[in-house]
């Protein structure tokens, strides 16, 4: 039995390619904004505030969330101690790499970068020291915040969950200037020892200094991909090209933003826009809306030009 065989209007030809344009145009909105330098884009705030039962999987996709990489936290003997020990290898690394790159020889100049990396070392060491109780003490902390998190009772009940929220919200404020200057030292350690670099050989590019607890897909990773992500797939809905491509990742995407919130969990957000956007871009999947005033009407013609569908016998 032959399904029938609906024919849309231009009213209706008319709404889907205008849904197909808003939407690319939203998109290619989005993917400016993140894209200004004078705005950095961070998908850190997103992912912490994530809520429900993949919450956990966002936040641990921060990098650095506790910033316990940066501030040196580490244990010894079960005591909480400050130790520069992996940023002082990082960073020692990352000056062999320097010299390798821009070939720089000369034992006045390799003394020269060693010295670099050294006066950082000592900055860092004496801003750490000067912290040294309080930042201790938010180490502390953290280990209360992980217990909060562990109990189900205080997960559970609403009073509970946001005197913790609270707690946690609090104790977060803390390490923000703390954060932002050890932040500073690091980009200072790249920038001097890429200006040294360069003295030897300025036609090298400049190399990037990896930070402590970097993951294959972190968030500094996620900062990069999503400007040009949303870039991409606004460009691609507005003309109309792959459409059907786009409009999967675009929907696939909103859906990874909808998990974030999970309905009915405490202090969860409404995410009714993203949805409602979300399942536009699964519209636009299902009816091929590329092919109305758009590119893909062009490889669609193309590829039944090419290879026109075999008829079937009845």
């Amino acid at each position: 039995m032959n399904a029938p065989n609906y024919r849309l209007g231009w009213f209706a030809l008319l709404t889907i390619m205008a849904l197909r344009v808003g939407v690319g145009m939203h998109f290619y909105g989005e993917g400016a904004k993140k894209l200004d330098k004078q705005k950095p884009f961070t998908s850190q705030y997103f992912l912490a505030a994530a809520k429900g039962p993949l919450a956990e999987h966002y936040h641990k996709m921060i990098w650095d969330k506790d910033g316990v990489h940066r501030l040196s936290i580490a244990r010894d003997d079960g005591k909480l101690v400050i130790d520069i020990t992996p940023t002082k290898d990082a960073w020692e690394l990352f000056r062999s790499q320097i010299v390798d790159h821009y070939g720089v020889s000369g034992e006045e100049q390799l003394t020269e970068a060693v010295d670099i990396v050294k006066r950082r070392e000592d900055e860092l060491q004496w801003y750490l020291d000067s912290n040294y109780d309080d930042i201790i003490e938010y180490a502390r902390g953290l280990e209360r915040v992980e217990d909060n998190s562990a109990d189900p009772v205080k997960q559970a009940v609403p009073s509970l969950y946001g005197q913790a929220q609270k707690i946690e919200g609090e104790l977060y404020g803390k390490r923000g200037a703390w954060l932002a200057t050890i932040d500073g030292i690091w980009a200072d350690v790249e920038n001097d020892l890429n200006q040294f670099g360069q003295a030897s050989n300025s036609a090298a590019t400049p190399l990037s200094l990896t930070r402590l607890g970097r993951r294959p897909l972190d968030s500094v990773a996620i900062d990069k991909i999503i400007p040009w992500f949303d870039l991409s797939v606004g460009v691609l809905l507005i003309v109309g090209l792959f459409t059907r491509v786009a409009a999967l990742a675009a929907g696939l995407f909103l859906f990874s933003v909808c998990l974030s919130q999970w309905p009915l969990h405490p202090g969860a957000d409404s995410i009714w826009p993203q949805a409602i956007e979300m399942l536009a871009c699964f519209a636009l999947v299902g009816l091929a809306a590329g092919r109305i005033a758009g590119l893909d009407s062009i490889l669609h013609n193309i590829r039944m030009w090419c290879c026109p569908p075999r008829e079937t016998e009845e």
